[in-house]
C-alpha cells in the first residue's frame, strides 16, 4: 500500500492546487493506482471522476479504493467526502499536498444531518 500512497502523492504534486483523483484497482492479485481526470467545475475544492472513465477502469479489474488529494488542508474527510464514501461503499484514501500525510476512511454508516 505504501507504493500506492506514494503514487497518489506524486499525482497530487502534479495537479496542485487542484485535487487529484484516481482509483485503486486490483488486477491479477496486485494493487494498482490508476489516475483519473478531475472533471469538477471547482477542482481546487472537490473532485469528480467521469462515470465513463470509472466504468472503463472497472472493466479492467476490481476497484477497491477511491483516492484523492486535499491541498493545503489536512487529509481528513469533509462532510462531502463522508457522503461519497458511503455512496461508493469503498474506502477512500486522502493525501495532503504538500506534506504527504494521508488517511484511509472506510464506510461506516455516516448520514449527513441535512
Amino acid at each position: 500500500m505504501n507504493e500506492i500512497i506514494e503514487q497518489v502523492i506524486a499525482h497530487a504534486n502534479e495537479t496542485q492546487p487542484n485535487e487529484c483523483c484516481g482509483l485503486v484497482v486490483k488486477r491479477d492479485g496486485k494493487l494498482e493506482y490508476v489516475r483519473c481526470d478531475n472533471i469538477s467545475g471547482n477542482p481546487s475544492n472537490q473532485f469528480v471522476i467521469a462515470p465513463e472513465q470509472y466504468a472503463e477502469i472497472e472493466d479492467t479489474g476490481e476497484i477497491v479504493m477511491i483516492a484523492h488529494s486535499h491541498c493545503y488542508i489536512p487529509p481528513v474527510p469533509s462532510a462531502a467526502d463522508k457522503v461519497g464514501i458511503e455512496n461508493s461503499g469503498l474506502p477512500w484514501l486522502i493525501v495532503n499536498y504538500p506534506v504527504g500525510n494521508h488517511t484511509i476512511t472506510e464506510p461506516s454508516g455516516f448520514k449527513h444531518p441535512l
